[in-house]
């Protein structure tokens, strides 16, 4: 069952961030991991692109296929990211990329390693 139409009209501004935000509880739930584990937010998106990119290549067993997995879970997460907070675009524009920075520094530098040491291999 909808709102009322007079609430409706009175909160347009909250129903379109409501409609807008796909995935809400995505950005309470990194908080509240940052606050219970006392990680900091850069730390934790480290961790979790370690994560999905270790967890992608068990899977697939490719290397560019675990970091486009990544990137676009990133990608994904800085979009929520862009509806929830309620900042000027630039800054989160810039956010945005030092986050991405933090989440694919690790997989970026292992899948390098792993497909240098691949070609390698190859040419043995």
């Amino acid at each position: 069952m909808g709102r009322p139409a007079y609430w409706q009209r009175a909160n347009r501004g909250a129903l379109a961030r409501e409609r807008r935000c796909a995935i809400p509880f995505l950005y309470e739930l990194k908080q509240s991991l940052v606050a219970t584990t006392g990680v900091y937010e850069p730390t934790l998106h480290v961790i979790i692109g370690l994560m999905i990119f270790l967890a992608a290549l068990a899977a697939w067993r490719s290397p560019c296929i675990a970091l486009l997995i990544v990137l676009a879970v990133q990608c994904l997460n800085e979009l929520n990211d862009f509806y929830v907070k309620d900042h000027p675009p630039m800054t989160l524009v810039a956010q945005s990329i030092e986050d991405t920075g933090y989440t694919m520094a690790l997989p970026l530098l292992i899948g390098c390693c792993l497909l240098a040491f691949g070609r390698l291999k190859a040419q043995k």
